[in-house]
């Protein structure tokens, strides 16, 4: 029983520390992407992001001619993670984490709106970032004058 237990508890927290591959485009060409960690690249690309129990990825998307939208990534929960932590072993949904990253994000800083999906045949959900999150987003990303 203890193995079991043991087994339970190692897959509950590797899961948890597995990244997830999120895929970046935009809806237009000559679109950069800058996540919090992460380098400034043109779009598109792809990604693993880990899973998060606290925190937010921050970002920032700009055209060619300067318009910025600051944000931050939806998550989605892990329902499946999150039922087998509270299950076997609570603290790992703060050890691993259970807000995984969607698999597709869409980014149109032209009109302040992210698009975001699980699977690639999933209908595209909209968002646009709240003032809270951009300001949030900036104070992160943008060095202190």
């Amino acid at each position: 029983m203890r193995k079991i237990l043991a087994l339970a508890i190692t897959s509950i927290v590797l899961s948890g520390c597995a990244a997830n591959k999120a895929n970046f485009s935009s809806i237009s060409t000559k679109i950069t992407l800058q996540i919090k960690g992460q380098v400034l690249s043109e779009l598109p690309y792809s990604l693993d992001l880990d899973a998060k129990a606290t925190g937010q990825y921050e970002f920032v998307s700009s055209t060619s001619d300067g318009k910025k939208m600051y944000g931050i990534l939806p998550l989605h929960v892990n329902g499946t993670k999150m039922g087998m932590s509270i299950a076997f072993f609570a603290p790992a949904l703060a050890i691993g984490g259970f807000r995984d990253a969607y698999g597709f994000y869409q980014f149109d800083p032209a009109n302040n709106a992210i698009r975001y999906k699980l699977k690639e045949e999933d209908e595209w959900r909209m968002t646009q970032p709240t003032k809270l999150e951009s300001d949030r987003a900036r104070t992160v990303l943008e060095p202190t004058q």
